[in-house]
Formats: C-alpha cells, sequence, structure tokens
C-alpha cells in the first residue's frame, strides 16, 4: 500500500505551489531508508496518475501516486541532476546522480529514462550499492569457509571469482 510519508504529501500535491525539488528528495530519502534497490516512476496514458513505487528486496511496492504534470516535474528534476537533456523526451537516456541530504549518508543513483506511448516518459533510478569495501570477517561466512578463504589468500598464485547482482559493488 502507499506509505504514510506519502499521505502527508497528498496535502501537498493539492497545493497548486508543489516543490517539486522537494518533493523529489522526499522520495529518494524514503527509499534509502526503507532500503529500496531501485524508484519506479511509470506513468499511465490511461489515467491522469503517475504510479512511484519502490523495489524492495526484488519485489515492487506501491509508494506515491502523482499527477502526470508533477510526474513531468519529478521526471525534469531528476534529468537536471542526471545532467540530461530536459527538451528530449523521444529516445532513452542515462546517467548518474549523486544524492546528498542531511538526513542520511550521501549515495548514488543511475537514472535511466525510456519513452513511452502518448509522448509519456518512464524513468528508473538504481540505487547503487556503497563503494565501501566489506572486511572478511564481517561478511557472515562459517568458520570454516572464513579459514579456507585465509588459507587461500596465501597462496603465491591463484585467483578468486567474486559475484553479485547488478549494482550490488
Amino acid at each position: 500500500g502507499v506509505e504514510e510519508g506519502a499521505e502527508a504529501y497528498e496535502e501537498v500535491l493539492d497545493d497548486a505551489s508543489t516543490n517539486v525539488e522537494s518533493l523529489v528528495e522526499q522520495i529518494l530519502v524514503a527509499a534509502y531508508q526503507k532500503n529500496a534497490s531501485a524508484i519506479h516512476i511509470e506513468p499511465s496514458a490511461a489515467s491522469s496518475e503517475t504510479g512511484i513505487r519502490f523495489r524492495i528486496d526484488g519485489v515492487c511496492q506501491d509508494y506515491l501516486q502523482v499527477s502526470a504534470s508533477i510526474a513531468t516535474g519529478i521526471i525534469s528534476r531528476l534529468k537536471i541532476m542526471a545532467n540530461l537533456d530536459t527538451t528530449q523526451n523521444q529516445m532513452p537516456q542515462e546517467g548518474k546522480i549523486k544524492f546528498k541530504h542531511e538526513d542520511i549518508p550521501p549515495f548514488d543513483l543511475h537514472l535511466a529514462t525510456i519513452p513511452t506511448n502518448c509522448e509519456l516518459e518512464d524513468a528508473v533510478l538504481r540505487i547503487l550499492a556503497n563503494p565501501c569495501s566489506m572486511k572478511l570477517n564481517e561478511m557472515g561466512l562459517s568458520d570454516w569457509n572464513l579459514n579456507v578463504i585465509k588459507k587461500i589468500f596465501m597462496q603465491p598464485q591463484g585467483l578468486i571469482l567474486v559475484a553479485g547482482p547488478s549494482g550490488s559493488g
């Protein structure tokens, strides 16, 4: 369902003086605090509503519904933050955003936009993993696996392949 923080914004969204910058900040902060891996902004040609969803633990969850006019402003603001062409909505664009806010640590996002029907534009923001490395003993390995890895590290030759899902760092 729609989150409580989003409900507080519904009153603001009804006001003609909507501050798109504040709304974008609120969306990004909320996504970070909920450990979302992605934010989807999906305008609908069938209605005048645009759905904003967070992907949390691999499942997209509704976060907020906004009017199409506000969604256009949100996507334009994100394009500005990613140094993309705000006048171009008929071809896909990609960019990166470095987001800083006083309430949370800074993090990076990958923005991808794609044109849809009726001259609308979808946007997906992937929240990129923190580039800080994790200490080996903090990775949750069993004692046996930790000892095996440490022995392998002491070998003069070899290769260890570390892989994870896209964006995992």
